[in-house]
Formats: C-alpha cells, sequence, structure tokens
C-alpha cells in the first residue's frame, strides 16, 4: 500500500471517530490561537487527537565510500492529553516508511513502526489563570526503543542507515515558552535535550539537542501564518566501538507553516522545513521535510 493511500485513510478514520466536543477549546482555555499539537494551553479534560503524514531526504558519504541516499514517508498519530491547567502528556506513534539507495544503485526497503515518543509537560507560571497570555513550561519524558530490527529474509541484519530505530532509550528534557503579543501575534520556543543509552547491533547514539523559535499572526480566526527556525545540535555517534563515519554536527531550518481551522476544534496545518545552516559533519546533508496534519480537539 502506497504511504499516500495509507494517510488519507488514516485520516477519514480520525475523522469518523471524532466525537462532538463537550465545549469548544478556546471556550476552555480563553485562547483562540491556532496552534500545534503539543503548544496549546492546558485545561482539565483537553484532549487533542493527531494525525501528520510527512516526507523527507537524508544523504550521507560518497560514492567512493559507499554513501546512502535515504528517502522517508512518515506517518504519525497520537494526541495530547491534560490533566489540569497545570499538567499535560502527549504520545506520538511514528510509521516510517523507508527506502534507502546506495552507491551501487541497490535499494533497501523497510516499513516499521519507529519509536514511540512520550512527552510530559508542566506548567511552572501563567501571568493568570484564564485566558493566559504568557506560560512557561517545563518539559520531560521518554523516546522508548518500539522500533523492531530490520532484516533479509535470510536473517541478515540490514544497515543501521535503514532501521527505523537504534534500539535506544532516549531521556527528554527541556523548557517552554508560549507567549500572546497582543492582537493577532504570538510566539513559542522550546529547548529539548535528547540523551539516549547504547543501542542494539553495536550502535551507540550521541546526545542531541533541539531548537525552536516561531512567531505566528492570525490575521483571521480561522487561518493563521506562522514562520521560525527549527534547530538540532548533534554528537557523534559510535558504532561497534568505532566513530560512524558523517554523524554529530549542527544544522538549522527556515520553518514556515499555515494553520487552518476548518471548523470549531479542527486544525489542518501545512508546513516545511527548508535547511539553510548545515554545519553537519562529514558528508552529510539534509534535504527539505514538508508535512500536512490534521487536529482535532476532543
Amino acid at each position: 500500500m502506497r504511504p499516500s493511500w495509507l494517510l488519507a485513510r488514516l485520516v477519514v478514520l480520525a475523522l469518523t471517530l471524532a466525537r462532538p466536543a463537550q465545549a469548544c477549546a478556546t471556550c476552555g482555555c480563553g485562547d483562540p490561537t491556532l496552534v500545534s499539537i503539543g503548544a496549546e494551553q492546558p485545561f482539565g479534560g483537553r484532549f487533542r487527537a493527531f494525525s501528520e503524514g510527512q516526507v523527507r531526504t537524508e544523504a550521507s558519504g560518497t560514492p567512493q565510500t559507499g554513501g546512502t541516499s535515504l528517502t522517508e514517508w512518515a506517518l504519525n498519530f497520537g494526541g495530547s492529553y491534560a490533566f489540569s491547567t497545570r499538567w499535560a502528556l502527549s504520545v506520538t506513534v511514528p510509521v516510517l516508511f523507508r527506502t534507502l539507495e546506495s552507491a551501487d544503485l541497490s535499494q533497501d526497503h523497510s516499513t516499521n513502526l519507529g519509536d514511540i515518543e512520550a512527552l510530559g509537560k508542566v506548567v511552572l507560571w501563567r501571568d493568570r489563570d484564564f485566558a493566559a497570555r504568557h506560560l512557561f513550561s517545563l518539559l520531560g519524558g521518554m523516546r522508548f526503543p518500539t522500533a523492531p530490527l530490520q532484516r533479509l529474509p535470510d536473517g541478515t541484519v540490514l544497515t543501521s542507515d535503514i532501521q527505523a530505530g537504534p534500539g535506544a532509550w532516549w531521556f527528554i528534557g527541556g523548557a517552554s515558552y508560549y507567549g500572546r503579543l497582543g492582537g493577532p501575534w504570538s510566539v513559542y520556543t522550546s529547548v529539548l535535550a535528547y540523551l539516549p543509552t547504547k543501542g542494539r547491533e553495536g550502535l551507540e547514539p550521541a546526545p542531541s539537542g533541539r531548537g525552536t523559535v516561531h512567531v505566528q499572526v492570525q490575521p483571521w480566526s480561522w487561518m493563521s501564518f506562522r514562520l521560525g527556525t527549527d534547530m538540532r545540535l548533534d554528537g557523534v555517534w559510535h558504532e561497534n566501538g568505532e566513530v560512524s563515519p558523517d554523524t554529530g554536527g549542527f544544522i538549522a531550518f527556515l520553518s514556515p507553516a499555515v494553520l487552518i481551522s476548518p471548523a470549531t476544534d479542527w486544525l489542518i496545518q501545512v508546513s516545511a522545513r527548508f535547511p539553510v545552516i548545515n554545519a553537519l559533519k562529514g558528508v552529510h546533508t539534509e534535504g527539505t521535510y514538508a508535512s500536512i496534519s490534521l487536529v482535532v480537539d476532543l
């Protein structure tokens, strides 16, 4: 089944299972801003479900060193639940469709569950209980090694480049700030650190830092435009005790997005990430990310 068809069926399923909201999310938190999953203001019982389709490309190495080119389609789905105005939890479940092309033009394909991620949020400070204009939160969670080990029919383990996950546990910690700047303007920023354990098959992932700064303008109640940057700083990975070539370094993306609300408590987001600073180590490049997602407040 083609990933695009599977995405369409998941979206239809999400629409079918959506039940009427007890009260609109804007009424519950006093904030009419259209926001992505994870950036919303929590209030007791708020539940958001989402599905997302994403495509990206990545290349590393040279033909002389056995370089590879990766194309990945991802279907991410999950949700977030707020236990109160202070505590919230989100879970993301990825399904990855990967094609790895080697320097000799041979290809390997992989369709697998990726590593499930759970992220908790505790609001440390808000300027007021209802219709808050400023929220500062701490973030913490775990990425679980749920991606199975991919093998050929004869039992040979495929290379780590095409595996849906390294088989490591990732501890996540960080902070976020959400602010309504007056009028239609708002800002969201976050910093996260990912700290892994050792993986499987001799793979040792490295710590990673993520940073996000997004500024958004919402000229109409049903549409907003967002522009910002997403950054990542990675350490060098090791495999079987040796430095894994073409890993580690820094990359920054320009991240535009359009958010549309076709009905109350429904949100469609179309976004992209264009690499503008590529300081990744060795011969390693990442292409544009493109995604479309559906979020429903239930």
